[in-house]
């Protein structure tokens, strides 16, 4: 017969190690948390994008990328019009919005008449987009880097405004 009411010397021990082994995962996991969604200014950039100017050249607009060995993105202007009304679109649902939620709104849709979004092949365009909005002031990055993910800066209306000035 077996009795249960005494705890076992070797039972209290492999308890011990076991909170320890917790204590050793929960301070990692937080390390991890926290190198993934520092504020800290030192660890993090201003800026998420990659683009430090941008232009419109008759019908495309045009971003520049890394100031050392920089090559452009160009986007047709009818291209730009429609990924820029769906980040609004997502911006009125969501209080963040990351590429990966644009590129799931423009399944499916037409950027042109008979022209449909081809899905990842054509993210650079919903990464362009985002960082223009960045540098202009109007989104700000949150801190995440996997998505990277923006929240508004200014009102859906002010944008709105500004993108009928600057692409009609």
């Amino acid at each position: 017969m077996i009795r249960y009411d005494k705890p076992k010397p070797w039972m209290k021990e492999n308890y011990r190690i076991a909170e320890e082994y917790a204590g050793m995962v929960k301070d990692i996991l937080d390390k991890i948390g926290n190198a993934l969604t520092s504020n800290d200014s030192s660890v993090t950039k201003k800026f998420a994008t990659k683009y430090f100017e941008w232009e419109v050249i008759k019908s495309s607009v045009v971003a520049r990328a890394r100031k050392e060995k920089p090559y452009s993105h160009y986007c047709p202007l009818e291209h730009f019009r429609v990924v820029m009304r769906k980040t609004l679109e997502a911006f009125k649902t969501s209080d963040e919005v990351s590429a990966p939620t644009i590129t799931s709104l423009l399944e499916g849709e037409e950027l042109a008449p008979g022209r449909k979004f081809h899905g990842n092949s054509e993210r650079y365009k919903i990464v362009m987009e985002l960082g223009i909005l960045e540098l202009e002031g109007f989104i700000e990055w949150t801190g995440r880097k996997t998505p990277v993910s923006y929240r508004l800066k200014k009102p859906i209306e002010e944008i709105e405004k500004w993108m009928v000035e600057k692409f009609g």
